[in-house]
């Protein structure tokens, strides 16, 4: 016959010198750690940093922890359930700063101070300025009169305004007043 060679179960005495249990394998054996931890040298078991391994489920930032990993929100966001963010409406629940002269818009994860109409942020500044309706697009037929956020028309001399925006001419005889015929 042939020589026979029997596994010797390391595990049996004294665990095999692991910490968190042993696994007896055929020639050796491999210490067994609890989730969170990996095998290091020595049969210990230290942490996983499941965070810089990748080897977590969190939706925005992965804050290691001995044996297990927690998950946490950026900022403008707040923590829904266990490992979900969900986007802070800043506007809504009074948590901005803005201008009097502005208005809040909610951004995904942040917010925005936006220009009332007529009026546009000064890039310098960031502060809102009147735009001069009258220098670019209007629709008044004679004069623009520019106003704060705004603009309206008005009409020479012997016209008078209808629609807000045209003019016409005002008949001044049919009117009571008395006139003279200009040769």
């Amino acid at each position: 016959g042939g020589i026979f060679c029997q596994d010797v179960d390391e595990c049996a005495t004294n665990d095999g010198g692991c910490l968190h249990g042993c696994e007896n394998s055929i020639g050796s054996f491999v210490c067994n750690c609890p989730i969170g931890l990996v095998s290091s040298a020595g049969n210990h078991c230290i942490d996983e940093d499941e965070c810089s391994t990748g080897n977590h489920i969190c939706a925005q930032e992965c804050v290691n922890t001995n044996g297990s990993y927690d998950c946490a929100c950026g900022e403008g966001y707040q923590q829904l359930g266990k490992i979900s963010c969900q986007d802070i409406d800043e506007c809504d629940t009074g948590a901005f700063q803005c201008d009097t002269d502005q208005f809040c818009v909610n951004t995904e994860g942040s917010y925005a101070c936006e220009c009332y109409h007529g009026y546009t942020k000064n890039l310098t500044t960031s502060l809102c300025v009147d735009v001069n309706e009258c220098l670019s697009t209007h629709s008044c037929e004679q004069i623009c009169v520019n106003n704060l956020g705004s603009y309206s028309c008005d009409c020479e001399d012997g016209y008078e305004l209808y629609d807000n925006d045209r003019c016409r001419d005002v008949d001044e005889c049919s009117t009571g007043v008395t006139c003279t015929q200009e040769h």
